[in-house]
């Protein structure tokens, strides 16, 4: 299997952040789930600190998800053939609403969206959500982060997101 460029070894020039990111295990069989023996895991006080502290104060793995708002984050599939996206992320407090759709281009220019992932409330402070996707054809996954049911409280999210040629 192939990874995307900064899921790599750690070169002498990567910021410690993105070390402690790549150190970092993502528990997912060759189907791309999270074997049952590994969940737990991914809701341990420990694994969720770490994961924090992995993300925290990179731009591309740390935003504020304003309250009445949705963050939409456009991870282009980047391999030929099939290509599998694994996203993980946690909330510093509270809930946080989460879904995914893949959008592919016709040929007559004409844009559609699969739901891949509807958008549902999980209480991410409690756990690092943890799923995947595998696509065949051309096309952008869009990652919802959805807070607009919040009238009084942004949200500090913490995510990477992963792409594997399979």
């Amino acid at each position: 299997q192939q990874q995307q460029q900064g899921e790599t070894q750690p070169s002498p020039n990567t910021t410690s952040s993105q070390r402690k990111a790549a150190d970092l295990p993502i528990p997912l069989d060759a189907s791309g789930r999270v074997p049952a023996d590994k969940t737990h895991m991914l809701a341990t006080k420990e694994y969720i600190d770490a994961f924090r502290e992995a993300m925290q104060g990179n731009p591309d793995s740390e935003a504020v998800v304003s309250n009445g708002e949705v963050l939409t984050v456009r991870v282009p599939k980047p391999f030929d053939g099939s290509t599998r996206i694994v996203w993980q992320f946690c909330t510093e407090d509270l809930d946080i609403a989460f879904g995914v759709d893949f959008e592919t281009k016709g040929e007559d220019g004409a844009v559609t969206s699969e739901t891949v992932l509807p958008i549902m409330r999980i209480n991410a402070n409690t756990q690092v959500v943890t799923g995947s996707h595998t696509a065949t054809t051309a096309g952008t996954w869009l990652l919802r982060f959805d807070n607009s049911y919040s009238y009084f409280r942004s949200k500090t999210i913490f995510y990477r997101v992963v792409c594997y040629n399979i």
